[in-house]
Protein backbone atom coordinates (compact mmCIF):
# COMPACT_ATOMS: atom_id res chain seq x y z
CA UNK A 1 0.00 0.00 0.00
CA UNK A 2 3.06 2.21 0.78
CA UNK A 3 4.18 1.93 -2.74
CA UNK A 4 0.52 2.95 -4.27
CA UNK A 5 0.65 5.83 -2.14
CA UNK A 6 4.09 7.36 -3.40
CA UNK A 7 3.15 6.22 -6.50
CA UNK A 8 0.14 8.59 -6.30
CA UNK A 9 1.80 11.65 -4.78
CA UNK A 10 4.97 11.53 -7.05
CA UNK A 11 3.32 13.61 -9.39
CA UNK A 12 2.10 15.88 -6.68
CA UNK A 13 5.07 16.33 -5.49
CA UNK A 14 7.04 17.19 -8.58
CA UNK A 15 4.62 19.54 -9.71
CA UNK A 16 5.69 21.18 -5.93
CA UNK A 17 9.27 21.18 -6.50
CA UNK A 18 9.12 22.72 -10.24
CA UNK A 19 6.28 25.62 -8.61
CA UNK A 20 8.91 26.27 -5.84
CA UNK A 21 11.44 26.46 -8.72
CA UNK A 22 9.43 28.76 -10.60
CA UNK A 23 8.89 30.56 -8.14
CA UNK A 24 12.62 31.74 -6.83
CA UNK A 25 13.74 32.30 -10.71
CA UNK A 26 10.61 34.77 -10.56
CA UNK A 27 11.74 36.45 -7.14
CA UNK A 28 15.73 36.65 -8.75
CA UNK A 29 14.32 38.52 -11.71
CA UNK A 30 12.24 40.36 -10.68
CA UNK A 31 14.75 41.66 -7.25
CA UNK A 32 12.58 40.45 -4.57
CA UNK A 33 14.80 39.55 -2.42
CA UNK A 34 18.46 40.05 -0.98
CA UNK A 35 20.34 37.36 -2.47
CA UNK A 36 18.91 37.97 -6.05
CA UNK A 37 19.92 41.93 -5.65
CA UNK A 38 22.81 40.76 -4.72
CA UNK A 39 24.03 38.41 -7.46
CA UNK A 40 22.63 41.05 -10.10
CA UNK A 41 25.41 44.12 -8.58
CA UNK A 42 27.78 41.40 -8.87
CA UNK A 43 27.06 41.04 -12.77
CA UNK A 44 26.64 44.26 -13.20
CA UNK A 45 30.36 44.99 -11.88
CA UNK A 46 31.39 41.99 -13.86
CA UNK A 47 29.84 43.47 -16.94
CA UNK A 48 31.67 47.17 -16.26
CA UNK A 49 35.19 45.40 -16.27
CA UNK A 50 34.48 44.04 -19.28
CA UNK A 51 33.59 46.58 -20.98
CA UNK A 52 30.03 46.12 -21.70
CA UNK A 53 28.49 49.02 -19.89
CA UNK A 54 29.45 52.44 -19.58
CA UNK A 55 29.98 54.58 -16.80
CA UNK A 56 26.80 56.37 -16.64
CA UNK A 57 24.50 53.21 -17.20
CA UNK A 58 26.52 51.73 -14.42
CA UNK A 59 26.22 54.33 -11.85
CA UNK A 60 22.19 54.17 -12.74
CA UNK A 61 21.78 50.35 -12.21
CA UNK A 62 24.61 50.37 -9.38
CA UNK A 63 22.17 53.13 -7.45
CA UNK A 64 18.97 51.62 -8.61
CA UNK A 65 20.11 47.84 -7.25
CA UNK A 66 21.34 49.89 -3.59
CA UNK A 67 17.69 52.01 -3.15
CA UNK A 68 15.84 47.66 -3.77
CA UNK A 69 18.46 46.50 -1.45
CA UNK A 70 18.15 49.09 1.37
CA UNK A 71 14.28 48.90 0.25
CA UNK A 72 14.30 44.95 0.74
CA UNK A 73 16.42 45.48 4.09
CA UNK A 74 13.83 47.72 5.36
CA UNK A 75 10.39 45.50 4.97
CA UNK A 76 12.27 43.01 6.99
Amino acid sequence: MLLIDDLVKLPLDLTKKILEGMVQRVDDEMLNNEAAVRKKYLEVVQERENGQMDDEEYLVTTAFLSERLKTIKSER
